[in-house]
Order: C-alpha cells, then sequence, then structure tokens
C-alpha cells in the first residue's frame, strides 16, 4: 500500500491542527474554543486574499525575475494573483476596512477613489451585505445619469492607428471596449496589441470583447490572453446559411464573440443568456459590417448607461452607432479615411433623427 506523505500543520492548538486538506477537531474542545476557532476562520477567509495581494506585490517589488519564475511555477492560478495583486496595490492598508469583505473592495475598483471610501463607510455603517452594497452602487450610477441627461459627452470619431491613437489615452480612461479586428492569421499581431492595450486603457474590471472568425481561434485566445483574463465566449447564431470555411470544409452557423477583462474580475448583472439570435446580414456600409441590433443588445449586456465604449477597429461605425442609440459615449478609431467618413455620417443620420 502507498504511504501517504505526513501533511505539517499549518495551525496548531491545543485541541485544533489545521492542516491544508482537513480541520481535525478533538472530542475534548470546549464550546468557548471551538467558537473562538469559527472567529479565526472567519478572519482567514477575509484576510487571505489581501495576505497573497500583498505578498505578490513585496516579490514583484523585490526578486524581480526570481519572483516571477517563483510565480509561473506555482500553485497559483492567473486570475487569482492577478486580482489579489491589483487590489492591494489599490488599496493600501489604511483604506481597507476590517469589517468588510475583500469582495466589497472589489465592488468599487471602478469608481474614483474619494467614491471608494464613500461607499466603503456606508457599508460599515450600515453593515451591508454584498447584495445589498452592489444595489447601492448600482442605485448610485443611475441617479448619475439621469443627473446628467441623455446628452452623450466626449464621443468622438478618430483617424488613425489605433496602436498610436490610445498612446495619447490616459490610464483607466475607457469602461469597454468592444471591436471586431480583422480575422487572417497575418492579423494576429494586432490581437496582441489590443490585448496590451487593453489592459492599461481600460478600468479595473473593465470588458474587452470582441467578435472573432473561427479558423485561428485558438491563436486569437492565445493573443488575448497575454494581458487579459478569459471571461465567457459569447455566440451569434446565423440567420440563415451561414458561412462556408473552405480549408474545412464546413459551413459555420455561428460567429464567436470573445470576452475578456481586466482584472479583478466582476459578474455581469443581472445573468445574460449567452446566445444572440442573429437579425441577418447587413453589408450597405461596408462588406464586413456587423448588424446594429446584435450590437446593441451585446452592449446592453455588459455596459451601463453614460459608458464609455471604444471601438479600434471601428469599420463603418456600427459599435459607435449602436452604442449612440443605447446612450452610451463612444470613441471610434478607423484607419482608413473613406471608412471615417462613412461612419461620420452614418452617426449625422441617427443624431438627426433623434432630434425629430
Amino acid at each position: 500500500m502507498k504511504k501517504h506523505a505526513i501533511v505539517k500543520p499549518l495551525v496548531t492548538t491545543k485541541n485544533i491542527q489545521a492542516t491544508p486538506v482537513e480541520l481535525p477537531i478533538r472530542k475534548g474542545i470546549s464550546f468557548k474554543e471551538w467558537c473562538e476557532a469559527g472567529h479565526i476562520l472567519n478572519q482567514m477567509d477575509k484576510a487571505c486574499h489581501w495576505w497573497i495581494g500583498d505578498w505578490v506585490l513585496f516579490g514583484g517589488n523585490n526578486y524581480g525575475d526570481k519572483y516571477k519564475a517563483y510565480i509561473n511555477e506555482s500553485s497559483f492560478t492567473y486570475d487569482t494573483v492577478q486580482h489579489d495583486k491589483m487590489l492591494a496595490e489599490k488599496f493600501k492598508l489604511r483604506r481597507r476596512r476590517r469589517n468588510l469583505s475583500w469582495a466589497h473592495h472589489m465592488d468599487v475598483i471602478g469608481l474614483p477613489e474619494k467614491e471608494q471610501d464613500k461607499f466603503l463607510d456606508l457599508a460599515e455603517k450600515h453593515n451591508w451585505t454584498r447584495s445589498q452594497f452592489r444595489g447601492a452602487l448600482k442605485k448610485h450610477k443611475q441617479k448619475q445619469l439621469s443627473a446628467g441627461g441623455e446628452r452623450i459627452k466626449n464621443s468622438n470619431v478618430i483617424y488613425g492607428d489605433f496602436r498610436e491613437v490610445c498612446k495619447k489615452f490616459k490610464d483607466e480612461s475607457v469602461d469597454c471596449i468592444f471591436t471586431d479586428p480583422p480575422y487572417g492569421k497575418e492579423f494576429l499581431e494586432l490581437w496582441s496589441a489590443l490585448s496590451k492595450v487593453a489592459t492599461r486603457i481600460l478600468k479595473p474590471s473593465g470588458f474587452c470583447i470582441c467578435y472573432s472568425g473561427v479558423f485561428h481561434l485558438p491563436e486569437v485566445y492565445d493573443c488575448l490572453r497575454e494581458h487579459l483574463t478569459y471571461y465567457w465566449q459569447c455566440i451569434v447564431l446565423h440567420k440563415g446559411g451561414g458561412q462556408f470555411i473552405k480549408p474545412r470544409n464546413l459551413n459555420t452557423l455561428y460567429k464567436p464573440i470573445l470576452v475578456f477583462a481586466k482584472p479583478p474580475i466582476v459578474t455581469v448583472e443581472p445573468a445574460i443568456m449567452d446566445i444572440i439570435k442573429g437579425s441577418g446580414k447587413e453589408k450597405k456600409h461596408h462588406e464586413m459590417q456587423q448588424p446594429e441590433l446584435e450590437a446593441e443588445e451585446i452592449i446592453r449586456k455588459f455596459t451601463d448607461k453614460g459608458n464609455i465604449i471604444l471601438d479600434p477597429f471601428a469599420g463603418s461605425g456600427t459599435i459607435a452607432v449602436a452604442a449612440y442609440k443605447t446612450k452610451r459615449k463612444y470613441l471610434a478609431i478607423e484607419k482608413e479615411k473613406v471608412n471615417v467618413n462613412i461612419i461620420k455620417k452614418r452617426l449625422r443620420k441617427v443624431e438627426n433623427e433623434k432630434r425629430k
């Protein structure tokens, strides 16, 4: 019979020896000591993410390449390391609330620092659960939108290569990137560049959502994972005959929509369906044009009214138009001058229709 290695206890008291896989408790333990153990476990549950974050920050600041090698070989998941490191970096010790969970702090990461402190103070004062806390944050966002009216400010169409244009954007200044990059193998470097740009300009927990072809899907995933965290894959069901993929001799009836995020990951609310029913082809303005209704549905699922949505591969401007129609702000970047003119013309048309 194979012998099991002896597991060294992590915490030892008179009646408890905690190991990585069990918490054996002696029968003679008093009720008071049992309660005290529960209190310690509760505090450890609240503290562990802060501990990991501080530990990772210290390693990164002091050990250079040794730190990177150890992290890569350790059993920590990429998401855990990135989430905990970011939150520990954003919230210095003096701003961490002992009576609130790590998740409470994560929920306000996208707000300005003063608003973060305001809501964390309220949560402590009223002893809000995370659900109550999220409800208060949602009401705050709705109130802000109502106070600002329906006017969309700071929207713009920019001519140029997104890799150069985005250098002028401030860090963490965009709520969501939603785009349709070119699908061919020769364009994979653009997906890598998109991942790198996104991790700088996206606000914490912001989504990077991309239409994608199917043929080079594994490579596309690898490119986006270079700097972002996988969140989910949605699909648009093609309406009609689908698209024939000659190298594989098959007909595909869907288009992937890849959803990646900048840590820390915050789940969408309310819950959504990951299938979008296609509304049919729309190629009036461009041969690679995506349908407006599908884009509007994706925007509603993953963003809030008033959010800034960036499309770095704007094409004929479908995503910018969809953002405008759903009361989001838009930034459209396009390197073909003829397409820039098409985008501006489409936007003028929908703006005029709205005024009527």
